[in-house]
């Protein structure tokens, strides 16, 4: 049985310069000429097509002159105005480890060729069937490389991975519209999808996102103290003393009146990312801090999306919903409503986790 690892060649066209040819073209020719040459020079490579056209083909620029490019002999005829983009990179190597820590010790392929026919480039092992894959981009004629992929797991990627919600939105595209959505669009849409619901999410269950208690000592003199990154609202302040007595919520408007009573409880404010006691501690304290965390940001194909009752499909049609206003179609209506439609039964099914009651009512045994 063969492990297949592929990588995303459309990876490669993140802020690529291009031009379009000038005229139409027959195979085998060495000379191209562009509608701009600006920003090509000798020994670049160039993709002439798109990614995952039939014809789309990779060759190497030897000379430039104003808009005429020399290069290698071309395999396809290519049509005026086919698109010509500049690639850093050439090849791929894929990579094997035992755990999610990257290692070029151990090659699974050789450096082999961009596939530009496919929007991906595929290898196979044969020898390993549990572990990580890798790869990286190589240019054969610097010799330099990408930094290493994400880790590709063997066991296969979660359904709430990142992977599988980006492959379940690329196979609602065709092949045109794939070519007009760049991998940053689909990362950046999923980000906020996924932080849309749960703002949505925490408005009315915030369990999913407490964190763990957050512990802060205060310094004599030193009024405000800098919130954890992930942070998003504070649900509760204790201090640490055996009763644990919660620190009440004081407005900003009431602090310069509360500061100069002397002999005043301890209170917390919020100023923008900063938690701020009064009056002003005089000596060391700790303060237990309990809050809602942000959305963590999505960077890779192994991070997952949670959300309650694998309610993460909605995610995909806020994706579509984001591709049908850059693509311009007609279904932008029913994509928004198809994800409101979802926000609604991932807040409804958030309840249903210990057993609530559904109404309100005396218990047979209270005293009344």
């Amino acid at each position: 049985m063969a492990i297949t690892l592929k990588t995303d060649n459309r990876s490669l066209l993140t802020g690529a310069k291009y031009s379009y040819l000038n005229a139409n073209y027959a195979s085998g020719v060495t000379t191209l000429v562009l509608v701009s040459g600006t920003g090509f020079a000798a020994n670049d490579y160039i993709l002439l097509g798109e990614f995952g056209q039939e014809t789309a083909e990779i060759v190497k620029i030897s000379n430039v002159s104003t808009n005429t490019l020399t290069v290698g002999a071309t395999s396809f005829a290519h049509a005026e105005s086919t698109k010509v983009t500049i690639l850093k990179y050439n090849q791929v190597r894929f990579y094997h480890t035992a755990d999610t820590t990257f290692s070029a010790g151990s090659p699974v392929t050789a450096y082999m060729p961009v596939q530009a026919d496919s929007r991906y480039t595929i290898a196979y092992d044969t020898t390993n069937t549990t572990g990580y894959g890798w790869s990286l981009f190589y240019n054969a004629t610097t010799a330099k490389a990408t930094q290493n992929s994400n880790a590709i797991p063997y066991a296969g990627f979660g359904q709430n991975s990142v992977k599988k919600l980006l492959d379940a939105f690329w196979s609602q595209l065709n092949s045109k519209e794939t070519n007009l959505i760049t991998v940053d669009d689909a990362f950046y849409w999923l980000n906020e999808g996924y932080s849309i619901a749960k703002s949505e999410l925490n408005l009315v269950n915030n369990n999913y996102s407490t964190a763990e208690r957050y512990s802060l000592t205060t310094t004599s003199g030193l009024q405000e103290y800098s919130f954890p990154t992930n942070a998003s609202k504070i649900m509760a302040v204790y201090d640490s003393d055996e009763y644990e007595q919660e620190v009440e919520y004081i407005e900003q408007s009431q602090i310069d009146e509360y500061e100069s009573n002397e002999g005043n409880r301890v209170k917390y404010y919020i100023r923008g990312d900063y938690i701020g006691f009064t009056p002003t501690p005089d000596s060391a304290a700790t303060y237990y801090v309990r809050y809602q965390t942000k959305a963590s940001t999505l960077t890779s194909y192994y991070d997952d999306v949670e959300l309650p009752d694998n309610n993460y499909f909605c995610i995909i049609d806020f994706m579509l919903y984001r591709a049908s206003q850059k693509l311009g179609k007609n279904d932008i209506r029913v994509r928004k409503s198809s994800f409101d439609e979802g926000l609604e039964r991932l807040k409804l099914t958030s309840f249903k986790r210990h057993g609530e009651e559904d109404s309100f009512g005396i218990k047979d045994n209270s005293n009344v």
